[in-house]
Order: C-alpha cells, then structure tokens, then sequence
C-alpha cells in the first residue's frame, strides 16, 4: 500500500533546464489564455433585422438598423449575406453612416457572408446601406449582434468583434495561481508513456492545444475578430495538453480512492452497530425537521397558524363575535371540525349565548371538550393565544409523540424506522395536525397511559385514560388495556379490579355529560348523523366507490388514490392484529377493540378523500407498528401496513415533494 522515500523522491527529481524551461512555457501560455482569451460569462445577443430577401432599387439598398438597447454603447457585429443571381459579376458597396465599410465582388450564383464591426455599436437612427454597380443581387439576410458566431456544446467558443473586452473573465490572481499549480503538477508528475506510439499521440495533442491557444492570439492580430473560450473548452485543452499529467494524476488517485475504500470499509465493519444506529438517529433526526419546515409553511405573518385550523366561509357568519373580531383564516371551503373546538376553546365553559349557534352539531362536540380546555390554558385566557394555542398544540404533541414512540420503535434497525415513520406521517395522525383535530392529542394520552402501565402503574394509566376520555368518547376503548393479561372468572380479584378501574375510566366523561345536561343545554350524548353502521356495510361500499373512481379516472388524476392507499393500510393493520392474537400485549387488546370498531362505523366517517375513519383507528395503527416491532419487524408488511404515508405526505405539503404525490 505505501510507497518507499526514494520512490517519492525520485518522482519529485529536478527535471532539468531545458524541460523546466518547457513546462514554464506551457504553463504560461495555459495562464495568458485564461486571463485574457476565456469568459466566464458572456451576454450573446444577436437581433435578425432582415430573414428575407430584399431587392434593391436602382441598385441601391437601405437598411434603417433597429434601436437595440442592449448593442448600444457596445462592439457590434454587423452579418450579411448577400446573393449575385446576375450572370456576371456585381460590385457591392457597404456603406455604414454614409462611412465606406467593405465592398464585395460577387461572381454570377455566388452566394457570400460578409462580417462588419462597428466599434461604437448600433445607436438610434443608424443606417447601412447597399449600392450595387447592377442589378440580379439582392440581400437575403441581416443580422446585428454582440458575437459574429458562437458553439454550443462542452466545447463552446465565442467568435466576437476585436475591440470587445466587456466580458467578465478571470482575474490576474487566477490567472497566477494556474500558472503556479501547472508548474508544480508538471515538474511533480509530467511522464510520457514509456511506449512509443502512445508518446506520438501525446506529443501531436499537445502540439494541437498549444498551437490552438497560439492561433487564439494570433487571430486578432491578422483579422477585426477575437476567439473567446468558455471554461468547459479550456478545461478540455488543458485535459488534453496535459495528458502525461492526468494520466499518473488519475492513476494515484485511483490508488488513493481504493486504499480510502478498504479503510472506510474496515472501519464500518468494526463499528457496524454503532455507525448504523448513528446514520438511523441521523435519518429520523431530518424527517422531524422536515415535519417542522412542512408546518412552518402554513404560518401566515397576519394570520399565524389559524390556516391549520381551517375555518370556512359557510359558517362565518355564525361564528362566535369573539371569533370574528380576531385575524383568522377563512378557507372558501365549508372548512373543517377544528374551526368549532377552536371556538370551544375559546368559551370552554359555554358562557357565551351565541356558543351553540356557533357550533354545527353542539351536543355531538360539546362533550369532546379536553383539548378545548388545553388550549384555553395554553393561551392563558388572551382569544388571539387561544386561537393560535389551539392550532399549535397539535404540532407540539406531534414532537412528543416523536420523542415517546421511540420507546416501541427505537432506531436500531431500518425496520423500526419504517414502523416510526408510519405512525408519525400517515394520513391518520398528519391529517390531526393539518386540520387541528382531536386524534393527535387524544394518541398522546393513550401513548402516556401504556407507558404507565408498562411500568407497573395501572391506577396511573387508569387516570389517564379516564383524562382522554373527555377529549373523544372512542378514546374509551383504550380502557381494554386496563385488562388483566389472564382472567379467572370465578376470582373475585379478577372481577372486581377491572371493572372498577372501567368505572374511574368512565367517570371524568359521564360528570361531564351529567353537566351539560343539567346545564341550560340540555345536552343528551349523540353519536353523530351516520357515524355507526352495520357491521362492515360503510366500509365495503367505501372500498367499491374508491374502487370505481381509480377504474374511471387515471392514477395520478383523481384523489382517489390516497383513498386507496389508506383503506390498503388499515385493511393490512386489522388483518395483522386479527390473526396476531396476542391478548397479553395491552397493546394488542387497544388495536383489536379498534379493529371492532372499525367494522361498524358509518358511511360518514369514510365520506370523502379525507375520511376521518384514519383518525378515529389511529390507536389501531400505532398499535400495529408497535406489535410488528416486538415481532421483530417484516419489512414488506411494515411497507404495506403504512402506505398511507403517501397520503400524509401530499397533505402536509412537503416542500419539493408532495407535488409529485
């Protein structure tokens, strides 16, 4: 792998006068030409003034030049073509401002282009003309223009008036600096190949490039033109020119590249675990900031993030005064659910008499009222905080949720990974924090309730439980948890416990419901309109309607497809759980009541492309993640059990991506 002191020190040997002498020529000529014969940019303008032909009369031709801005005050090319289809030959003379420029023999059929310069450019009122000593010519084309031609491509050049030095090119120190680093490389590396024919090609290529740069200098010396390379053509030459360079150049750092390689490998071998965990942490790391740049992009300087809340233009007018009087978003959709707990939010105690006018269906989302009165803290009183506070909490329980699910799903594999993402970015749990919904929060509840219980806290988890159950009446289901791993019917331990602790988990939501209905409400507990159904009717007809719309309408046309990909993940999730069986996993016991629940709700929570079925099974799909993590984790089915990602992707806006969901 290394290499000797006398193998460096011999390639680093005094070339000698004569070979230095050749590397300091070769050197500075590379350098003459970077300073002086090579843009960095260059404004090409050019402006057709005549793709006709044009005769002229009594063998004369005036042209009137367009004024151009962009010429004047600038070397301007003038092109002609001109065209003798007399059968003997015609004498033009071109004429610039009354100034002789050129004339041309043109032979009988001749066809010519013919280059002009006008140092000052063109200006207002300028005129060229064309006199003719017969007639049978005509002029077919016009041009003005910055450059008389150019290339396109790696190897492009600009072919300009002489005087031109109004491009932008490198300064005198870059210039220094290649010639400096040239010297160097050649006196350090400069070998012809050993091999005679291959030393030919060499020594003919670099022959070429030096007399090219040559005739670089030379043409303005013999002709009004100047040849400009950009910097793609002068690398090439200079690729070429020092080919017995790059050559052992390429050949070390290969060597180099190689030896870098095995080390990085052997390194990673040895620390395999730790540098995998690492890149993990790393990876999770960027998606929470990409959450947070994704949410930040909903704030408005006016509004602030009330856009999340997504209040709509149908029910402005009976929005609470209080509501009103403050800057909000107003979608010209009908919006959406968190524009009436937002409103609870802001008269948690129902004292104002315009509350259940405000609210669409009050005793459906009256008794839901928890995160109306976090909140209502969160803003301590102000309505503008509240507002602002009820729109946000979802975005701060989505970090904590973050931070806490690592606890299941700890970054050790590729596959928790997988497991992590879908309970954080599926549509379920983004849809929460989109429209500041109650699932997000009421997740985070049950989330702090297992960990109680995992940790031997069962009256803890009872608490919190019981504490969830007045954000959403479904949260109740989570109480199954509470269940002991083994039952013995006929102990009276076994009986007693559970269904007391069912009792404490019921109790914070039945004294609020006994509330409002004592209240000047009246309050009676609602289901909501079509939110229960038969058992598994909702659900098949949402799988035929979805099913219908992606046969009729193309894939990437219709929003179906997130419809499709979420109802594919929850059918996959209770698939899982149903044939998992695992009834001393509390989570398991959470998962499967939702499975049960999810095969009776009602065609109005699978309404839409945005159904709220996702959100009201979010326990399900956290709980399946969480029992595929302690199985070990199989990838195809940690994929498959959380393509709803997609769809959480696309509706939080994820900068440079969601438009090609």
């Amino acid at each position: 792998m290394g290499r000797s002191l006398d193998e460096i020190v011999t390639d680093w040997h005094w070339p000698g006068w004569i070979r230095f002498g050749g590397f300091v020529v070769l050197a500075g000529v590379s350098a003459m030409t970077l300073y002086a014969r090579t843009y960095q940019t260059f404004d090409r303008v050019r402006v057709p003034v005549i793709a006709g032909e044009q005769q002229p009369v009594d063998g004369l031709l005036t042209v009137p030049l367009p004024e151009t801005p962009d010429l004047a005050d600038r070397p301007t090319a003038i092109i002609v073509r001109l065209l003798n289809a007399a059968r003997s030959s015609r004498t033009i003379t071109i004429t610039f401002n009354d100034t002789e420029a050129t004339h041309v023999d043109l032979r009988p059929a001749e066809a010519r282009r013919i280059d002009l310069s006008v140092p000052t450019g063109v200006q207002p009122g300028d005129v060229l003309e064309l006199r003719g000593d017969g007639s049978g010519w005509s002029l077919s084309y016009l041009e003005i223009g910055t450059a008389h031609g150019f290339s396109h491509g790696l190897f492009s050049l600009v072919i300009v008036p002489g005087i031109v030095n109004d491009y932008q090119s490198v300064s005198v120190v870059g210039a220094v600096g290649l010639f400096a680093a040239l010297l160097v490389l050649s006196c350090a590396l400069f070998r012809f190949e050993t091999h005679t024919f291959v030393r030919r090609i060499e020594t003919s290529l670099i022959s070429i490039i030096v007399g090219f740069f040559c005739l670089t200098w030379l043409i303005p010396i013999v002709s009004p033109y100047k040849v400009l390379l950009s910097w793609s053509a002068l690398l090439i030459c200079l690729g070429v020119l020092y080919l017995p360079v790059v050559i052992p150049g390429v050949q070390r750092l290969w060597r180099g590249f190689v030896i870098l390689w095995h080390l990085t490998l052997n390194f990673y071998h040895a620390r395999k675990r730790s540098l995998t965990r690492i890149g993990l942490r790393m990876l999770c790391g960027g998606l929470v900031a990409l959450f947070l740049v994704s949410v930040s992009g909903f704030y408005a300087t006016e509004t602030g993030f009330t856009s999340l809340i997504l209040f709509g233009e149908r029910y402005e007018a009976q929005a609470l005064p209080t509501v009103k009087a403050l800057p909000h978003f107003v979608d010209s959709s009908p919006g959406y659910d968190g524009q009436f707990y937002a409103q609870l939010a802001l008269d948690p105690f129902f004292q104002d008499p315009f509350i259940e006018r405000a609210i669409d269906t009050f005793s459906y989302r009256a008794p839901r009222i928890l995160f109306s009165w976090t909140a209502f803290l969160l803003g301590l009183g102000q309505p503008s905080w509240i507002l602002q506070a009820y729109a946000v909490q979802n975005i701060l329980y989505w970090f904590i949720l973050a931070w806490l699910l690592l606890r299941w799903m700890p970054p050790v594999t590729f596959t928790n990974v997988l497991l992590w993402i879908g309970c954080l970015f599926g549509y379920g749990l983004i849809s929460s924090v989109r429209l500041s919904l109650l699932a997000g929060p009421s997740l985070l509840l049950l989330v702090l309730a297992m960990i109680a219980l995992e940790r031997g806290r069962a009256w803890t988890a009872t608490a919190v439980l019981g504490l969830a159950g007045l954000g959403r009446e479904t949260n109740l289901l989570a109480g199954v948890a509470l269940l002991p791993r083994s039952w013995r019917v006929f102990r009276l331990h076994d009986l007693l416990v559970p269904v007391t602790r069912g009792f404490v988990v019921a109790m914070p939501f039945m004294l609020w419901l006994a509330y409002l209905y004592w209240s000047d409400y009246g309050v009676v507990l609602s289901s909501g309109e079509h939110n229960l159904a038969a058992p598994l009717s909702a659900l098949i007809i949402k799988w035929r309607v979805t099913l219908s719309e992606l046969w009729v309408s193309p894939w990437g046309e219709t929003f179906a497809r997130f419809s499709f990909l979420t109802l594919l993940s929850l059918a996959i999730q209770a698939i899982f759980l149903v044939w998992q069986r695992d009834w001393t996993s509390p989570w398991w016991r959470v998962g499967i009541a939702y499975v049960g629940l999810m095969c009776i709700l009602g065609p109005a929570v699978w309404d839409g492309h945005q159904f709220a079925a996702s959100r009201v099974l979010l326990p399900m799909t956290v709980a399946f993640n969480v029992q595929l993590a302690r199985m070990g984790g199989f990838w195809p089915l940690a994929i498959l059990g959380n393509v709803s990602v997609v769809a959480g992707l696309e509706t939080l806006r994820v900068p440079w991506l969601w438009h090609y969901l």
